[in-house]
Parts: structure tokens; C-alpha cells; sequence
């Protein structure tokens, strides 16, 4: 069980992390106390898939195995996992998949994005699934499928957040338009006083109230204007433990600018200090706000814990 602090820090990325890791404390105390010898790196697993995860770990020395949300029960006294969700180390907030077994003498099943089998529909499951009863055809399939998720691949996931933090912020400034505009409606006793203070001086606003207001509708119309022919170039970064991956599009239509693609070549830097400064800029301003914030003008938005899209 050497290895169980790295099942512990995986944990961290889940979204309910918290059943998690009280789901799988729960399972390893009760195994421990069955004398159940089959541990993967602090997780409780059956004898089968023991077997599929020591090995693959010796391939691959830098995959993160964690368990799923909760155990499966397998016949014994206690429960026990038969699913195994694999990370990379070099960026544990994602999954690359997943390798688990079949009850009984069956078999040795491997979950991946990268997995295309034609058999079954895109929509289905099992398109993303291959299943082997052979232990070194099993094996093939794991060192072939799981591979780190790669900036294309994440960009093409990340389409729709990179569209919604866009127009979000266009939004926000038609909604204080649109607000504006009621309260003019709603305070028409105010605006028939102001109207006959401006004739009786000139045109020029007597009340603070409707100074205000003026400044405030001039101030979002302005806004608005702005952001209505507001098409900046973008750029994705994605920020990992041992490099500094990102690509960028300046859009050329409405319709590229909505679509969120990407078109240029990705580039990696060693470090986040090694990205063009205007880059690093804006991230720094970037990192103090929510993942799913609706986008700054002239910054971006933070669409992942170590992802983002600028505006240039």
C-alpha cells in the first residue's frame, strides 16, 4: 500500500469527493479487518483486476489508478471495487479511463475516449468499450487506448463553456440595457417632472435621479456597442505539471466567434513564465475567479481548474 497517498490526491478532482473517499474509507477498513490481501494502491479490489492494474502500472509508471464513487459488491463480506478510473499524473483533474472486470472467469474490460468499436452505436456505452478474456490482448488494448488527453481533444470538449463564457458577457450587458430601460418606463412621473425642469432650463437635467439615470443608460449603451462588434482573437491554454500547452483562432466571422474553434497549431512552453507576457497577464487575473464565470472583456475566463481562454 505504498502507494495509497496518490489514491488519497486523486480524490481532490472529483465532484463529490467527499462520498468518495467516504465511500472507499469505509471499503478499505472493512477489507483490512476480512484479511482481504488484494490492495491496489490502497484500493480494495478483486483478485482479477489486481492482476490488470499491477501490471499496467509497471507499463506505465505514470498513470494515477483511483476508484469510482462507490465499491461493487462481489460475492464477499465486504466490499470490494472492480473498477479502477485511470488519471495521468501529469494532470490528474482528468480521466483517461478506465479498466475493470466481469464477474466470474469473464472479461478484462478497458474504458476509453479513444476506444471507437463499431459494433455498437456512437451514442452507446460500449462504443468507447473493449473486452478481452485473453490477459495479453487485454494488456495490448490498455497500452494502445490510454493515452493523455490531448489540447485538441480538450478544446473540442471545451467548445460549449468557451461559447457560453462569450456570450455570457454580452448578455450580462443587454440585461442592465434591458433594466434600465424598465426602471425609465416604471419612473414615468419622474421623467414628465424632468421633462418640463429641461424645458424650463434649456434641456439641461435638474434632478439628481434623472442625472443618474442618464449616466447609467449612457454607460450601457456604451457597454453594449462595444461588445456588440467585440470579435477578439482567442486563445486556450492549458497549464499542466511539466509543460505549458496552448493554441488560438482570431476569428474571422460570427459564426467562427460563437463556434469557439480553434484554428492555429498548438505550442508548448516549459514553464507558464515562458508564455508571451500578454498571455500571462491576463491568466494571473484570471486565476482569482470561478471556473463557469461569464468572460472579461479584454481578459477571458477560467474554463477548467488549469484551463483557460484569453481575449487578445
Amino acid at each position: 500500500m505504498d502507494n495509497k497517498k496518490l489514491t488519497i490526491d486523486a480524490f481532490k478532482h472529483m465532484r463529490n469527493q467527499a462520498d468518495a473517499f467516504s465511500n472507499y474509507s469505509d471499503a478499505f477498513d472493512e477489507a483490512q479487518l476480512a484479511g482481504w490481501q488484494y490492495f491496489f494502491d490502497g484500493v480494495p479490489v478483486t483478485e482479477k483486476l489486481y492482476k490488470f492494474a499491477r501490471e499496467l502500472k509497471y507499463k506505465r509508471p505514470e498513470f494515477i489508478f483511483r476508484p469510482p464513487n462507490a465499491p461493487r459488491a462481489m460475492g464477499h463480506d465486504h466490499a470490494l471495487y472492480s473498477v479502477l478510473e485511470i488519471l495521468h499524473g501529469d494532470d490528474m483533474s482528468l480521466i483517461i479511463g478506465q479498466i475493470s472486470t466481469s464477474g466470474g472467469n469473464g472479461d478484462y474490460l478497458l474504458h476509453s475516449p479513444n476506444i471507437a468499436n463499431e459494433k455498437y452505436s456512437l451514442h452507446n456505452p460500449d462504443y468507447y468499450t473493449k473486452a478481452s478474456s485473453d490477459f495479453k490482448r487485454a494488456m495490448k488494448n490498455a497500452l494502445t487506448y490510454l493515452k493523455p488527453v490531448t489540447l485538441a481533444q480538450l478544446v473540442d470538449k471545451s467548445r460549449s463553456k468557451i461559447r457560453n463564457a462569450f456570450d455570457e458577457m454580452v448578455e450580462a450587458v443587454s440585461d442592465l440595457d434591458r433594466t434600465l430601460r424598465h426602471r425609465i418606463d416604471r419612473d414615468g412621473d419622474a421623467l414628465i417632472t424632468e421633462f418640463r425642469n429641461m424645458i424650463a432650463t434649456g434641456y439641461q437635467p435638474v434632478t439628481q435621479h434623472f442625472r443618474d439615470l442618464a449616466d447609467e443608460v449612457r454607460k450601457a449603451e456604451s457597454a453594449l456597442d462595444e461588445l456588440q462588434g467585440y470579435d477578439p482573437k482567442r486563445v486556450f491554454v492549458r497549464i499542466l505539471e511539466s509543460r505549458v500547452e496552448f493554441v488560438g483562432h482570431e476569428g474571422e466571422s460570427e459564426y467562427d466567434r460563437r463556434s469557439g474553434f480553434f484554428r492555429t497549431q498548438p505550442q508548448t512552453v516549459a514553464t507558464f513564465a515562458d508564455l508571451p507576457q500578454e498571455i500571462q497577464d491576463r491568466i494571473n487575473v484570471l486565476q482569482i475567479t470561478n471556473v463557469g464565470d461569464m468572460g472579461i472583456k479584454d481578459v477571458g475566463a477560467k474554463i477548467g481548474n488549469n484551463m483557460y481562454v484569453v481575449y487578445l
